[in-house]
């Protein structure tokens, strides 16, 4: 993408062509009006509507190199600034807790006067490298000559106080006596270190038309810091005089290959809104990028969705042993460059991800917040701001996603804000953190949402509105979830849902409800309707009662069971759908109604031996729950209360037992008599008895002096298996949710707050595994409350 004169944004492609395409749209599918889930908390916003301010091209970081300690988590972000009268330039905000508030830190401007700058990059160093020190924050911009474009530079800027001040440093590439048109410049450049030690400034260059080169994107680099640059050299480059690409973006991947994120333009196309597919292109060390000509792959899913306009790209340590690339572009689209390209109403409710290096498909998940609308470039001035180049960085724990990026301020005739929001990476177990107060990574389709109370709420009567979390890649898995019909009518949950609109049954999915006219039922929904099961509900469905609902999906078959919030008994349907859909996210959904949803989360399914349970203590009882110690009792609000801190290892044991399964609850310390107490859930438990590890077993739990999630065996005596810090740390009368998961002889244990996406996670696996037990809670050094218990199998 490139920049006129004016700051207003366009495509990377000829004026000429442009000012042609703006006339004509043809091609094109409307987006259907959504409503908008999150829109992400405010970064930065333009003074005021009707003003000329805009904010754009956001870049976040999280320190993680900085010689100082307490400075290593911070969030930083650099956005810019063009206003009439006023120079471009950049403002960096910084961030202490995790996003939730925003501080004005510095600002850059172009020291050549009366230049103004893009800053496309903001970088920090991992290593000490070309003299500059590990935690050195490099920046890069396009600058320009504001009377003159004949005069062009990518200036390179350093910090080594966190980005507090800002030094000069040197220009990746310098353009002077070119012609006096925007049509000739160097653009959105990216700095990376590459594997020889050298800083490395992508770029696109766009002042070889002459040659049949419409744009290349190229590199230089620099051996002492940034301080002086060398040649450039082609990275991907196609001499057709049509195709441009450019808006580089570099990652470094785990075995210590890179991979550069670039959108691919056409000129030919003639229409904004049609082109600009994103691609990857990996490198052995980011020095050699192979043969220009070489595009690399189309990222793509496997149904054929691609991202379109200015990528974005990480990469995050959850997901598997290859971690999780990320990627986001401005919209989601189908179809080939031209008139066959159809706009998806995903666009800017998700992000894709990759989990083999970015081989194969993609997978597409809710990202961290909702853009809508997102850019428009040819039907109607104002809006082509939106979602434009956004930046996303993964949390220290690689289990959630921070993401900024522009949003249209409803109003203004051209103008954006800048946009935080967190969400998940889509991996599992997943708990939704409704006590944030806000749903972000979560995507909805229709309604009217709200979060308000931990509770999740859809309000009014409208047509089959749905809210989605996580990944398309999910195949068996059990969603778990309180439900209360807030009106007469029906609400449920969706599993391997695919192709989301707005409209009754406007996706590819299984949709699990109850309806106040006494039925819990399962159906299949691909823009239409199948029933697939129907049963009648033992003590009916009444309006405003809270009622759990479990809906797992293993292989063709879906079960369904609900119960009351109260109660134990239960009611359960069942179906086997041949030929089923594979994959795809979970959700909640209303119909013609209001509907609350809280406590809701989604594990791995599959069969085993045990059955899936919950109960939240709603009773007032602890009815089939047997203690071992300590001071057990059942308290109002659905708590489940060990009040003294006992070194005898308390634990309750629950009546459900099996094999394979996820064991999970809210955890609360409410005191410590020694440095190390905890508390937590058990799964496998046999042979349990009053006494510090008097039981075989596995035990997860939460410490409040040390902060970390434990994982152990017990067999009379304890042997830890693993920790890791939990994020934020562990404080006393806070709530988190640990799970523990019993797979074979694998064991993974995961721990959060119930308000944050941020995920401590631990796994290993266990020779001589303890193979079936009991499930249950435990608590040693410390009084602590239990919520929310839930045992899935799989």
């Amino acid at each position: 993408m490139q920049r006129t004169s004016t700051g207003r944004r366009r495509p990377s492609r000829l004026t000429a062509v442009l000012a042609a395409a703006v006339l004509g749209a043809a091609g094109l599918v409307a987006l259907p009006t959504a409503a908008s889930a999150s829109p992400g908390s405010v970064v930065a916003a333009p003074s005021s509507p009707s003003g000329a301010e805009n904010n754009d091209y956001p870049r976040i970081i999280r320190l993680g190199a900085s010689a100082d300690q307490s400075r290593r988590g911070d969030l930083l972000v650099m956005y810019s600034v063009n206003d009439t009268g006023v120079r471009t330039h950049s403002v960096v905000k910084r961030s202490t807790d995790g996003g939730q508030t925003w501080s004005a830190l510095s600002t850059l401007y172009s020291p050549t006067p009366g230049w103004g700058i893009y800053f496309g990059s903001m970088y920090e160093l991992p290593q000490a490298a070309g003299g500059l020190p590990a935690g050195t924050l490099i920046a890069a911009g396009n600058a320009w000559d504001n009377v003159s474009w004949s005069n062009q530079e990518v200036q390179t800027f350093i910090s080594t106080d966190y980005g507090a001040t800002w030094t000069r440093r040197g220009n990746c590439v310098t353009k002077s006596g070119a012609p006096n048109q925007v049509s000739t410049g160097l653009w959105e450049p990216e700095i990376v270190l590459n594997a020889n030690g050298d800083l490395a400034c992508h770029f696109s260059d766009e002042r070889l038309r002459s040659s049949g080169y419409s744009q290349k994107l190229v590199m230089t680099t620099s051996s002492d810091g940034g301080a002086t640059w060398g040649s450039q050299t082609d990275v991907v480059a196609v001499g057709d005089s049509s195709s441009r690409p450019g808006m580089p973006i570099v990652r470094k991947l785990p075995n210590g290959t890179y991979a550069l994120g670039y959108e691919l333009c056409r000129d030919s196309v003639g229409n904004a809104d049609q082109t600009c597919r994103v691609y990857l292109k990996t490198s052995p060390d980011g020095a050699s990028w192979g043969s220009a000509t070489d595009l690399g792959t189309l990222v793509q899913t496997a149904d054929g969705r691609q991202l379109l306009h200015t990528p974005a790209l990480a990469w995050s340590p959850a997901g598997g042993p290859n971690g999780t690339l990320i990627m986001s572009g401005q919209r989601v689209v189908t179809g080939a460059d031209g008139p066959t390209t159809v706009v998806k109403p995903e666009s800017g409710r998700v992000v894709f991800t990759n989990t083999n290096l970015g081989a194969g498909a993609w997978q597409a998940v809710s990202a961290p917040m909702t853009i809508d609308p997102t850019g428009d470039y040819n039907n109607g001035p104002g809006k082509h701001c939106a979602n434009y180049s956004p930046s996303i960085v993964p949390t220290a724990s690689g289990s959630a996603i921070m993401m900024v990026s522009p949003k249209f301020v409803a109003g203004s005739t051209a103008r954006c804000d800048v946009r935080f929001g967190t969400g998940p990476v889509g991996t599992l177990p997943l708990y939704a953190p409704f006590d944030s107060g806000n749903d972000m990574g979560w995507s909805t389709y229709g309604g009217t949402w709200s979060v308000s109370g931990g509770v999740y709420s859809q309000a009014g009567a409208s047509s089959g509105p749905k809210s989605l979390v996580g990944s398309t890649g999910w195949t068996d898995v059990t969603l778990d979830t309180d439900i209360r019909l807030d009106t007469t009518g029906q609400a449920g949950v969706l599993l391997r849902t695919r192709a989301p609109g707005v409209g009754a049954d406007a996706h590819a999915g299984y949709y699990v409800g109850v309806e106040t006219n006494g039925t819990i039922f399962i159906g299949k929904q691909n823009n239409n309707w199948t029933s697939l099961a129907l049963q009648n509900v033992t003590g009916g469905v009444s309006a405003g009662a809270w009622y759990h609902l479990t809906a797992s999906i293993v292989g063709c078959t879906i079960t369904a069971t609900i119960k009351p919030d109260n109660a134990t008994t239960s009611t359960t349907a069942t179906a086997t759908d041949a030929g089923c859909f594979a994959s795809g996210q979970a959700g909640v959904r209303t119909h013609l109604n209001s509907a609350s949803f809280r406590n809701l989360q989604v594990t791995p399914a599959g069969g085993s031996t045990a059955a899936s349970y919950a109960d939240s203590w709603a009773s007032g009882a602890s009815t089939g729950w047997t203690g071992y110690g300590g001071s057990w009792s059942t308290i109002a609000g659905g708590i489940e209360r060990q009040s003294a801190s006992a070194t005898d290892g308390p634990k309750l044991a629950s009546p459900i037992a099996g094999d394979a399964y996820t064991v999970s609850s809210d955890v609360r310390l409410t005191s410590l008599t020694a440095p190390s107490g905890n508390a937590g859930v058990l799964a496998r438990v046999t042979s349990p008895g009053v006494g510090p590890d008097a039981y075989t077993g596995y035990f997860a739990g939460i410490d409040g002096s040390t902060g970390r999630l434990s994982l152990g065996t017990a067999n009379g005596s304890w042997t830890p298996l693993a920790d890791t810090g939990v994020p934020g740390g562990v404080q006393v009368n806070s709530w988190y949710r640990v799970t523990l998961r019993a797979s074979g002889c694998t064991i993974t244990a995961t721990g959060q707050r119930t308000s944050s996406w941020d995920q401590a996670r631990v796994t290993t696996t266990v020779p001589s595994c303890t193979a079936s037990g009991s499930a249950g809670i435990r608590a040693m050094l410390a009084a602590a409350d239990f919520r929310e218990f839930l045992v899935s199998k799989g």
